[in-house]
């Protein structure tokens, strides 16, 4: 390696030999970046994405230099965090082309970088055409429409009691317990519901029935808010 001689001096003064720089690269930088760490584990992630927020275009021509060190009587807690970033780093260094983006969802900062990267990444990915599985079992959800089960004659009416009338019958009964009474629209369904069945009809026969309580499933309906006009 051909370098200028003031570096050379100041490499045989200052050097220490059976320590070398781990990279995967074999060129020559224009420029360096030193840092020196000492348990710096999480503090070393954080420079990294602060570094990624300079103008990308020097990226190739600069290398960014990690000196891990610890005299011997160090803690076993800072031997440990040192190990943990020279496996962070040699991570990095392993896998060819890594780019590191700073992104805060929350600022919404630096987005746009990485889904630029993401998009190239998947770009480059072979184009798959997915048919689609006729053979497969069609399974359709149940839906249930308890109005149209039965005939239109499924249901009868009594009056055990002078104040009550009561509906009976599996569908009309299902229908009114599936029918919000808070909703305006949802009641006007069910007496439609009920005037196409003959209920409207039958109910309107009924006499002295001004004060009564007409009954259908778990509904009670007073008489007086039918409306029979409708």
């Amino acid at each position: 390696m051909n370098l200028p001689n003031n570096a050379l001096k100041y490499l045989n003064k200052y050097s220490f030999s059976g320590w070398e720089v781990e990279t995967n690269q074999t060129k020559l930088f224009n420029n360096a970046i030193v840092i020196p760490a000492i348990s710096e584990f999480e503090n070393i992630k954080n420079s990294l994405a602060s570094l990624s927020n300079n103008d990308r275009k020097y990226f190739n021509s600069t290398i960014v230099l990690f000196v891990i060190n610890n005299p011997v009587s160090a803690d076993s807690d800072v031997k440990s965090d040192n190990l943990k970033s020279i496996e962070f780093l040699q991570g990095i260094i392993n896998k060819k082309n890594t780019d590191v983006f700073a992104i805060s969802c929350v600022a919404k900062k630096g987005l746009k970088p990485l889904l630029g990267k993401i998009g190239e990444l998947l770009s480059t990915l072979p184009k798959m055409h997915l048919e689609p599985d006729l053979s497969a079992e069609k399974h359709e959800i149940p839906v249930l429409k308890p109005h149209l089960e039965g005939g239109p004659k499924t249901f009868f009416i009594e009056r055990p009691e002078p104040n009550e009338i009561i509906i009976r019958g599996k569908r009309i009964e299902q229908i009114a317990n599936m029918t919000n009474t808070k909703n305006p629209e949802a009641m006007i369904r069910l007496f439609d519901i009920f005037k196409k069945l003959g209920i409207m009809r039958i109910l309107k026969k009924e006499k002295d029935a001004k004060d009564a309580t007409v009954v259908v499933g778990k509904m009670k309906i007073p008489y007086q808010d039918i409306p029979f006009t409708s």
